[in-house]
């Protein structure tokens, strides 16, 4: 990282040596306040997209950071900037030891003003291709839209339709370097909100939005209150994107420390250790669970990839066999000698 007079200035991955961003119209992890006029059910046609009639930016308000924390594990800064409807407060949280920054953002004590839109932008240096997890894997913008428009009295391409819903995450690339962005906010975009003509990819969590019911008599989904978000930012190299992937997605989904207050001399458990392993960075675990009938273990599985995975499996307890099996968890009765995902492949198995 980069600071020049308590402003970011630039993030570099650290394996490449390349920078991430290009800071000539915003700044790293800016959070801007918008005009955003729309109902909350699909604009019965086109997405209505936010305007700079009104137009706020924590980074031209407050662009320094202040030094608020260090320690062995993490330092950390804050930046605070006065909206005219809220405070937004950004923390920045640098691990020493893990490639990912934490950018946790407060919307605080928001008034609950009509047709306002908050964003974090992003700014890569490149445009190269952007894609953003959903259940059970991605979406390629441009490439796994389904062609043409939705229908009916959607007539926009679906592949020009923007913001888009994410299970979780975000990347793009600058560079050799793809760069990805884990959310805690349910939508994301890419295209710059303030200069349309900007060709460089701007990853943005929408964080909120208050807009009225699509109803003629609804009310206005105002959110008066504070919002706090965590987005967790990480980079790769461009064709290692499956392994940023696979950390953004557990940046979303961090484990909880549980402090035991008496110790088990007899305890059968190593310190550390897995129940089951998965030999294949490809394919995922979507569930582990017991069987709805009988004393079995379910394990669901999908493919990240678009190319068949031979996985590799084994469990801390040893296993009998290995049955595949249909959602609902009905099996031929034939063993299995090795999962098989075929590309981008939803599978189940039982394992007795």
């Amino acid at each position: 990282m980069e600071f020049r007079d308590g402003i970011l200035s630039q993030i570099f991955d650290k394996q490449s040596g390349e920078a991430l961003f290009d800071t000539s119209l915003h700044a790293i992890g800016d959070v801007v306040a918008l005009r955003s006029v729309g109902n909350g059910a699909g604009e019965f046609s086109t997405m209505q997209k936010p305007t700079t009639d009104h137009l706020e930016s924590a980074a031209a308000i407050n662009p320094r950071w202040e030094l608020a924390e260090t320690g062995p594990v993490y330092t950390l800064y804050r930046s605070v900037a006065p909206f005219e409807n809220a405070e937004i407060v950004r923390t920045l949280r640098l691990y020493r030891n893990r490639k990912r920054i934490d950018f946790d953002t407060e919307i605080r004590n928001f008034d609950g003003t009509h047709y306002l839109e908050y964003r974090q932008l992003f700014p890569l240096r490149d445009s190269g291709h952007v894609a953003y997890g959903v259940p059970f894997g991605r979406v390629r913008v441009g490439i796994d839209e389904m062609q043409g428009a939705p229908g009916e009295r959607y007539m926009d391409e679906a592949r020009e339709i923007h913001p888009r819903t994410t299970s979780g995450w975000i990347a793009g690339e600058s560079g050799g370097v793809a760069v990805g962005l884990a959310t805690s906010a349910a939508l994301v975009d890419y295209v710059d909100p303030i200069h349309p003509d900007n060709p460089q990819t701007v990853l943005q969590p929408i964080m909120l939005a208050s807009r009225r019911s699509c109803h003629p008599q609804g009310e206005f989904y105002s959110q008066r209150g504070t919002h706090c978000f965590r987005f967790t930012l990480s980079s790769e190299e461009r064709e290692h994107r499956m392994t940023l992937e696979r950390r953004l997605e557990e940046a979303r989904m961090p484990l909880h420390a549980v402090v035991a207050t008496r110790q088990w001399t007899d305890a059968g458990l190593a310190e550390s250790g897995s129940f089951f392993t998965v030999g294949d960075r490809r394919a995922a675990v979507s569930t582990v669970k017991k069987a709805e009938e009988g004393d079995r273990i379910v394990l669901r599985l999908y493919n990240r990839s678009g190319e068949p995975v031979h996985v590799p499996f084994t469990a801390a307890s040893g296993y009998d066999r290995i049955r595949h099996a249909d959602l609902l968890e009905r099996s031929s009765g034939e063993e299995t000698p090795v999962i098989e995902l075929a590309p981008y492949a939803i599978e189940t198995y039982i394992i007795e």
